[in-house]
């Protein structure tokens, strides 16, 4: 049985408005099928997006990505993933945020100061929701294992074994 959870620069559901949604939907996460992605672009997307890209884990996720993305099916797994954080409704009975609120374990999540996939501002909503959840804020971009290992994985170890960040 679960009885703590730690989400590591957790995917959210968009509260602004999503103005590409009803496009979005039409295009099917078959498409992926055909379209591989070149290794270049990766970088160049990782270079964009992730702080500290020049270090050797960096270039070992995207030899993952890579690898993964190989396959029609990796590439239409990574699609339709994408797609659905981005159509993930915030609200409503099957919510996001409405399911996040109803949460009964004990939840850590550990965020990145320089996150630009998951702004760190999704914490201020997460709070609203689980004003009970553990937060820590680490000086990193969105992979806090990688990018601070030491930090993060004590974190984890301490709030999984007993529920706090305390020493």
């Amino acid at each position: 049985r679960i009885s703590r959870l730690v989400l590591l620069a957790p995917s959210m559901a968009w509260l602004k408005p999503r103005p590409l949604a009803p496009y979005v939907r039409l295009i099917p996460t078959q498409l992926g099928i055909f379209q591989p992605v070149p290794r270049p672009l990766v970088e160049m997307i990782v270079k964009q997006i992730v702080p500290g890209s020049d270090q050797e884990w960096t270039a070992a996720g995207i030899d993952e990505f890579v690898r993964s993305s190989v396959t029609p099916l990796g590439r239409a797994a990574f699609y339709a993933a994408a797609r659905n954080i981005y159509l993930e409704e915030p609200r409503g009975p099957d919510g996001l945020w409405t399911r996040l609120g109803s949460l009964q374990r004990d939840a850590l999540f550990v965020w990145g100061r320089k996150d630009s996939v998951v702004p760190i501002g999704f914490a201020r909503h997460v709070r609203d929701e689980l004003p009970a959840a553990t937060h820590l804020e680490l000086d990193c971009g969105h992979v806090p294992q990688l990018e601070r290992p030491r930090q993060t994985h004590e974190a984890m170890a301490r709030f999984l074994s007993r529920g706090s960040l305390d020493a």
